[in-house]
């Protein structure tokens, strides 16, 4: 007979029998991700007890330590030593169990789990994730014998292919010796509720086709797992307890071992699988869920009153379930125990000691490229080693333990009316829910009848809201047998009619005379409780809203949700934390001088007025994204020492009517009261573009009105208000014109990307957090001459991913390989090693990138080559050739056409050797086209057109253009000769060159990178006299090549195939 565990005695003795505490986890602790009701208290029961917890899972998919993540995000306490998985078992069984030979390797097909642990063990591996691809026919001659191979383990595979299952029974069949190892062999295994294909499954067709079983399976329920946990945790079975929620896997794994085990019925098994008595295979004991271990529980109202009555001033209070032991909170009321011994203090203390050493605020891994951590929290003088006196507060109540992840598990309270208003409604509630909702019971008619009635027990009836009688009774029925202690019962009613019906007739039928009948009254009573649920959907709904206009008063004032009209603008000072001063924007001298103008204005207008001048109302900061405008306002905040409102543009736009023009109002309204006093707003454009562009199509645009009131506002200044207006937008052209004429934005400083001595000084700034050895001086000008273009932000971005490449080499300094690595990944992407050419694909993208390189070579107005590469890289580059542009502003017809050619050296190419050409000149085509069209249509550069310009800035479609269909069609035609003519150009050139262009290919398709020295030595130097950006700047003095990026590293220009 299985005992089913029910009541607290049964419990009290499972806890008293068991030391040890074997677990299964998915079913038994959760389902999925989502822990099941009471687990997280159970184990802190178990732990307080000072048992054994070992959790015995078949997943091999993730490591250990990984399993362990996943404990701390449901809230349960593991730790790595404490998880034994059938992967973990695996490693434990070559290593230790049959002596693996150091010189072989195992073949996985399985997860990255299986690796993890084979890797930590020192076991040499292969197959896994490495043979995910699909097997291709030209595959079946490259899988041969590998006498390497000593084991196959075989566990479960989100990417199982014919390709893994060919090797290991090719390994299996042909190596000697070879061993076959399953991980478990589950034909299903349960996730998120539901039964999937399990590694038993995967299995399967490998021992129908060897036709032999395997030589050790790991998982439950074989004695593999067990022989392995038995000798690493010396356990004595006898007092070892199996909890688990499969009766053919966690049950029969414990039965075998001569374990007592527990299933729970949360997982798959059902009750009625082993209380049948043929049921192959029977737990020792059942219980519905292992939460109900402390479910049971209940916390008495002496702990409530305690806890309360400790919240006083400044106090710090034990949270209820983290200081507060359960099996001492059980005590009768008046009478308080004192707490057990925590016998794993020690062990606890320790264990939080050495995690609050750890370094908390630097990512793991990155320790040594920054500078140590000053700001550090010291330690807590209430240290472990202070003893018991020291855990305690100032009344005795011992404190909680210190969480090393989430701090101290306690609050401290103000005492205020809010404070004991909320302590007094939740003390209420308590005493409600733990005390017994009313001394009655329910009874049906004929119970009260034949119980009472006919006996003339009955003293009253009260009829309750019309719904229920509740029945008094005489003071004799207390001494009836099941009477006894209950003075009050009750029964429903369906309607008053019919129960007053129902009484009389008997009473009658008892011959009881009208004057002796029993009293009835009747009674409307309000049970606050109930009450308060029927209200509860109404009281959520108003703290709701309460909530959410407070949270939109936090940005608009206390008004809440009627203060929309407030500005959100934040106002920073010298005493704020704003850090950012000029000292730290670099590459934008220029526009620095400027703004600074405006600040020592503010900070001493005497010396300006005194000559008449005036301050210039506002400036308007425009330039690409990236280049630091928003960041030369943070300085201006920074060093103004004057008040600095800060605004985004698109705050002023609300779906309320009106909230613009109104917050435009606040905002202007309290910079003059702080006055002098300056107002940035960031990407001001989102209000202030011109009327008739912002694509609105009704009568009243909210944006317009903002903009209306923006320009009275600026244009309504007094001279003596000492109030300026500085904007950021990358859209200066969409600006309207009222907004940007003298008067209201004087001024327009153009912040434009850095030229070279911009971007040595912006690496100077970025290069000073970064741990290197290289001289900062001499990296930031190499750098600087190989990121030509590169915004502020771009710069930013190449020296953070420096430090991480150098990281994820595990090197203790950044060097500069890792810099030029850095470049290469920022502008060509992420080299795509999972990315295999066919050998013709090959073939055709290296005579493409030769038809490139050979044409630049030998074309004066092409930039110099610094790198050829053909591994792919990017969303789309099969190759790409890097090239070392310098600054230059003006462009020739001869420059155009040798870039043209340059461009087209690619496609030429392929017609040449392979007659025949690909796509893979889409973006050389776009360009040349691009640059086709601009000549015409924007630079005047064609005879026929003439010296016209159709400028379109930001390229936008135009509904209506600016010429005539004729004129159209010359300018295509005009594109599509320049184009032609240039094609040809090419072609004659790499035909005199062919020879050149294999030489170039043919080393290509042999070490897929080339540097400017492969080309010199193939091709000699260059036919013209050339100094690059490079050596003027780095080697003033020297004429020399720069050195070769490493193989995996970003080029300047990337032109993708």
């Amino acid at each position: 007979m299985v005992q089913k565990l029910s009541g607290r005695e049964d419990l009290a003795a499972l806890l008293d029998k068991y030391d040890n505490w074997l677990f299964d986890c998915d079913g038994v602790l959760w389902h999925g991700n989502k822990l099941l009701p009471g687990i997280a208290e159970a184990m802190k029961l178990l732990r307080s007890k000072g048992k054994r917890v070992i959790f015995v899972t078949n997943n091999s998919s993730i490591s250990r330590a990984k399993y362990t993540q996943k404990f701390d995000k449901l809230g349960i306490e593991a730790t790595e030593d404490e998880i034994f998985s059938s992967a973990y078992a695996a490693a434990v069984y070559l290593r230790k169990v049959v002596n693996f030979p150091q010189d072989k390797k195992v073949y996985i097909i399985g997860q990255s789990g299986i690796e993890d642990e084979l890797r930590a063990y020192g076991i040499d591996y292969a197959g896994a994730g490495a043979d995910n691809e699909n097997m291709k026919e030209q595959d079946f001659d490259s899988i041969t014998s590998d006498p390497s191979v000593g084991a196959v383990l075989c566990g479960i595979d989100w990417h199982i292919n014919y390709k893994k299952l060919a090797k290991a029974y090719t390994y299996l069949i042909e190596n000697e010796g070879c061993m076959f190892l399953l991980t478990n062999d589950d034909s299903t295994f349960p996730s998120h509720g539901r039964l999937f294909p399990g590694a038993g499954a995967i299995s399967a067709p490998l021992t129908t086709a060897l036709g032999r079983k395997p030589d050790a399976i790991m998982g439950k329920p074989n004695h593999t797992m067990l022989d392995c946990i038995v000798a690493q945790y010396e356990l004595d079975l006898s007092k070892s307890l199996m909890v688990g929620d499969r009766l053919d896997t966690d049950i029969d794994f414990g039965n075998r071992g001569g374990m007592d085990t527990l299933c729970v019925l949360t997982g798959v098994s059902k009750e009625s699988e082993f209380t049948a008595p043929d049921a192959p295979i029977k737990p020792t004991m059942y219980m519905q869920s292992f939460g109900e271990l402390t479910l049971d529980r209940e916390i008495s109202h002496s702990t409530i009153l305690g806890w309360l009555m400790n919240v006083q001033v400044g106090q710090a209070v034990p949270l209820l379930g983290g200081s507060v032991d359960w099996e001492d909170s059980v005590v009768s009321v008046g009478a308080c125990e004192q707490p057990r011994k925590d016998t794993n203090k020690e062990k606890r203390d320790r264990d939080n000691k050495e995690k609050d050493d750890q370094p908390s605020l630097i990512p793991k891994g990155f320790e040594n490229f920054f500078g140590k951590n000053k700001g550090a929290q010291s330690k807590s003088k209430n240290s472990a080693e202070g003893g018991s006196e020291n855990n305690k507060s100032s009344s005795g109540i011992p404190k909680p333990p210190h969480d090393p992840k989430n701090g101290p598990t306690e609050i401290r309270m103000n005492l205020n009316a809010q404070t004991l208003l909320t302590a007094a409604f939740a003390s209420y509630l308590l005493w409600k829910m733990a005390s017994p909702a009313e001394n009655a019971r329910e009874l049906t008619w004929q119970d009260f009848r034949n119980t009472f009635l006919d006996k003339g027990l009955v003293e009253k009836l009260v009829v309750v809201n019309r719904s229920r009688v509740r029945v008094h009774l005489r003071p004799e029925a207390a001494n009836m047998p099941g009477g006894g202690g209950y003075v009050t019962y009750y029964f429903s009613i369906g309607s008053v009619d019919a129960f007053e019906r129902k009484i009389d007739e008997a009473q009658r039928e008892l011959g009881i005379p009208s004057n002796e009948r029993i009293p009835v009254a009747y009674h409307d009573e309000v049970s606050v409780m109930n009450t308060l649920f029927q209200f509860a959907p109404t009281l959520l709904l108003m703290g709701a809203l309460f909530y959410i206009t407070r949270r939109a008063g936090a940005g608009g004032g206390s008004q809440g949700i009627f203060g929309v009209g407030k500005s959100k603008a934040k106002m920073f000072n010298q005493e704020t934390d704003v850090k950012v001063k000029f000292k730290d924007v670099a590459g934008a001298d220029e526009a620095k001088e400027e703004i600074m103008e405006f600040v020592k204005f503010l900070k001493d207008p005497g010396a300006y007025e005194k000559l008449g001048a005036k301050i210039p109302k506002g400036a308007i900061l425009s330039g690409p994204p990236g280049t630091g405008k928003t960041l030369l306002a943070k300085a201006t905040a920074g060093e103004a020492g004057v008040p600095f409102l800060s605004v985004s543009g698109s705050e002023f736009v609300e779906m309320f009517v009106g909230v613009g023009p109104s917050r435009v109002r606040d905002l202007f309204a309290t910079a003059k009261k702080h006055a002098p006093c300056i107002i940035f707003v960031d990407e001001i454009d989102a209000i202030g573009k011109a009327r008739g562009k912002g694509g609105q199509f009704g009568g009243n645009d909210e944006r317009e009105s903002t903009l209306n009131q923006l320009l009275v506002e600026m244009d309504g200044f007094g001279t003596t208000e000492h109030v300026v207006v500085l904007a950021g937008t990358n859209r200066p052209d969409v600006l309207d014109p009222a907004l940007m004429r003298p008067g209201r934005f004087d001024r327009h400083i153009a912040i434009d990307r850095p030229d070279i001595k911009g971007r040595a000084q912006i690496f100077k700034v970025h290069l000073k957090p970064i741990k290197t050895n290289v001289n900062l001086e001499t990296l930031a000008n190499k750098l600087a001459a190989l990121t030509p273009g590169f915004s502020g932000a771009d710069i930013h971005n190449v020296c953070n991913e420096a430090a991480l490449i150098a990281a994820r080499h595990h090197k203790d300094e950044v060097f500069g390989e890792h810099f030029e690595m850095a470049i290469e990944r920022v502008i060509a992407g992420l080299e795509k090693k999972s990315r295999v050419l066919s050998p013709e694909e090959k073939k055709t993208v290296a005579y493409h990138e030769a038809g490139h390189a050979v044409c630049g070579w030998f074309l004066e107005h092409t930039d110099p080559l610094l790198k050829v590469s053909i591994i792919p890289r990017g969303i789309g580059a099969l190759g790409y050739a890097q090239y070392l542009p310098k600054d230059q502003y003006l462009y020739s017809t001869q420059q155009f056409l040798d870039r043209m050619c340059m461009t087209l050296g690619g496609r030429v190419s392929e017609q040449i050797f392979f007659n025949t050409i690909t796509t893979g000149a889409q973006d050389d085509l776009q360009k040349v086209t691009k640059m086709a069209y601009a000549q015409v249509s924007t630079y005047g550069m064609n005879a026929n057109v003439g010296p016209l310009s159709y400028h379109n800035p930001n390229d936008e479609p135009q509904y209506q253009k600016p010429y005539s269909e004729q004129t159209a069609q010359m300018i295509d035609h005009e594109a599509r000769d320049i184009i032609s003519q240039a094609y040809k150009r090419t072609l004659a050139l790499l035909t005199e060159k062919k020879d050149d262009v294999e030489k170039v290919a043919k080393l290509l398709l042999d070490k897929e990178v080339l540097n400017r020295e492969d080309m010199i030595h193939l091709l000699g130097n260059r036919p013209f006299v050339e100094k690059t950006v490079y050596d003027e700047y780095v080697k003033p003095k020297e004429t020399i090549t720069p050195p070769p990026f490493p193989v995996d590293e970003p080029p300047n220009e990337d032109r993708p195939m």
